[in-house]
């Protein structure tokens, strides 16, 4: 989170199976500042990463960031609308002062809701994205 003292993120639990996850529990306007959890080594190359995500509302983009450099570049596999998962680029010079520039590297027809966990995975293989897939996974 660009701002230290706001807490963006929140461990709870499934109250069905008692499973623990992590959420974010802040919102942002879209040129605003995105609380990213990051973790990893600046070393990692030719790697898989995918989690479970659930997007809590349709307005935004609720993903997973990849290939990070910095709170000014970075990407982001998501779901958007209801209705679109997409790859989205943070290029590291803004346009505007203050103001992301974000670009849309692809996107796809995906309909999704708010009531189900989607398994999102990326391959990363030396320049390329080996594999991007995304699935429905349901702890119910």
């Amino acid at each position: 989170n660009g701002v230290a003292d706001l807490d963006a993120w929140l461990v709870s639990m499934e109250a069905a199976t008692g499973k623990s996850y992590m959420m974010q529990h802040l919102s942002h306007p879209p040129n605003g500042v995105s609380a990213v959890l990051i973790a990893g080594e600046d070393e990692w190359a030719n790697y898989t990463y995918q989690a479970l995500v659930r997007p809590l509302a349709y307005d935004g983009i609720a993903g997973i960031a990849f290939r990070y450099q910095s709170n000014l570049q970075y990407y982001v596999l998501g779901l958007a609308g209801g209705d679109t998962v997409q790859i989205n680029m943070q290029h590291p010079i803004a346009k505007e002062f203050r103001v992301p520039n974000w670009g849309t590297v692809a996107s796809a027809p995906f309909k999704y809701t708010t009531d189900e966990y989607y398994l999102l995975k990326v391959e990363n293989e030396g320049t390329n994205f080996g594999h991007i897939s995304t699935g429905i996974k349901c702890w119910r």
